[in-house]
């Protein structure tokens, strides 16, 4: 869009399901004259406006076609440290650049006939370049305004639940016809989901900041809006990750300690006693049974393969006699 008048009729039509709407009208016949500054066409599409060592002044000068409000509307590309300054029939200056206002100002109220003469005040060496392609005066029509205001008061609303929170709306809404725009107050954010009918619709930005979306039948329908951003899902995923990890690696801990416990235990026989089976009184009496029987067993053994050992200890304990 050329300016923020046009996006506006043409929101506010497709939200009526109308093919156009003019709420505000563009007016033509500007003369720029420069004073105090000189001036150049940067292109076909732009002036450029330039002051040297004394302040300079911009008149925008129009012929009021109708009787009723007008607003100055001026894209423009400037220094961030400007700080230009408008009037409208030599009236109160308000700051224009610098990030102070939006570049859309009110001009007055004219009779059909009247002189509209708009000036911007540029400080010394400065330069200011101006759009050209788009107009910079618009007519609104307050007839037409609040007629489109009335029937978008009438129109769709959302009845909303009362268990609803404000991460997750449900309720209802009848739309009277086909392909009705829905403007919510929410900002865009693309974390928010919208079902209609159980059914996913896309959701697009509007005035540069405010969430809309579109209903293709008319009727009631179910509506629910769900708030759940890509970080927040991604941070979920990462929470389960971290939690499987944690858990296998326990599991694997345990695994291992239970391997490694059941190398080191002695094997008597064939068999494997697990400390499981030491517990009690009864089972210690039994593993020092065993234990017990293993020293005999191993010191019979090492008498039988040991023959010299057991001929000294015979001469040592005849000799004693």
């Amino acid at each position: 869009y050329g300016s923020f008048f046009e996006r506006y009729n043409d929101m506010a039509a497709a939200m009526l399901g109308n093919n156009s709407i003019s709420m505000f009208r563009a007016i033509s016949g500007m003369q720029l004259t420069p004073m105090d500054c000189s001036k150049s066409d940067a292109s076909g599409l732009s002036t450029k406006i330039t002051t040297s060592d004394s302040d300079g002044t911009v008149a925008f000068s129009y012929i009021a076609p109708y009787t009723g409000d007008y607003y100055f509307y001026s894209p423009v590309k400037n220094p961030t440290d400007m700080k230009a300054e408008f009037s409208a029939n030599e009236g109160m200056l308000i700051n224009f650049l610098g990030g102070d206002t939006n570049h859309v100002l009110y001009a007055g109220h004219y009779e059909a006939g009247d002189d509209i003469h708009v000036f911007i005040h540029i400080p010394e060496n400065k330069s200011v370049t101006f759009k050209t392609d788009t107009d910079f005066l618009w007519y609104l029509d307050s007839e037409v305004y609040n007629s489109t205001m009335t029937s978008l008061l009438n129109g769709p609303q959302f009845d909303i639940d009362s268990e609803s929170t404000d991460d997750h709306l449900t309720g209802t809404i009848t739309t009277a016809a086909s392909g009705q725009t829905i403007l919510t107050t929410i900002p865009y954010d693309q974390g928010w989901q919208i079902y209609v009918d159980g059914q996913q619709v896309e959701t697009y930005e509007t005035l540069d900041a405010l969430m809309a979306f579109d209903i293709a039948n008319g009727g009631s329908h179910t509506l629910e809006m769900k708030y759940m951003p890509k970080c927040y899902t991604l941070g979920i995923g990462i929470s389960l990750i971290g939690i499987m990890t944690f858990i296998g690696l326990c599991v694997a801990e345990y695994v291992l300690k239970r391997t490694i416990l059941k190398n080191r235990l002695p094997e008597y026989g064939n068999d494997i006693w697990p400390l499981a089976d030491l517990d009690g009184d009864d089972n210690a009496e039994l593993m020092l049974d065993v234990t017990n029987n293993h020293n005999i067993q191993s010191v019979a053994e090492d008498t039988a393969t040991s023959p010299d050992i057991h001929d000294e200890t015979n001469n040592s304990n005849s000799g004693g006699q």
